[in-house]
């Protein structure tokens, strides 16, 4: 989003990212990329430290399904071929200017993930998009 000629992604990456300052630069302009900042090391940290989940539960009796499932999955999970495959998907997450994370999701392939793995890469590479604004 561009408010006042700047550009804000919203993120979840400053929870999940535990050792980095964001601000190397001291300017007060907070995971600045590298491309817009002066010295090129502000940009996000895209490696999490924490991964947060949620359990769209709409009573205690449906939450504590989910609760004991995924407890079952962590004490006795299913082994099977499934374990090594893995989906990345990626669209435009920024309009002005585009940014691509079909590039991210390469990177991370690239860099991160081990041969073993079969890899499904979904992505989104153009489009258009117009913010809806409240009534």
């Amino acid at each position: 989003e561009t408010v006042g000629g700047d550009i804000y992604k919203p993120t979840d990456y400053y929870y999940a990212d535990l050792t980095g300052s964001w601000d190397e630069d001291n300017d007060n302009l907070w995971g600045e990329s590298a491309k817009y900042n002066s010295n090129g090391i502000d940009e996000i940290s895209w490696t999490h430290e924490v991964y947060v989940g949620r359990f769209p539960a709409n009573s205690a009796e449906e939450l504590e399904v989910m609760v004991n499932k995924s407890l079952k999955y962590e004490k006795d999970p299913f082994i099977g071929d499934w374990m090594n495959s893995m989906l990345l998907a990626g669209g435009i997450s920024s309009f002005t200017p585009p940014e691509d994370e079909a590039r991210l999701t390469e990177y991370i392939w690239n860099n991160y993930v081990v041969s073993e793995m079969n890899f499904t890469h979904l992505h989104k590479t153009t489009g258009s998009f117009t913010p809806s604004t409240p009534p």
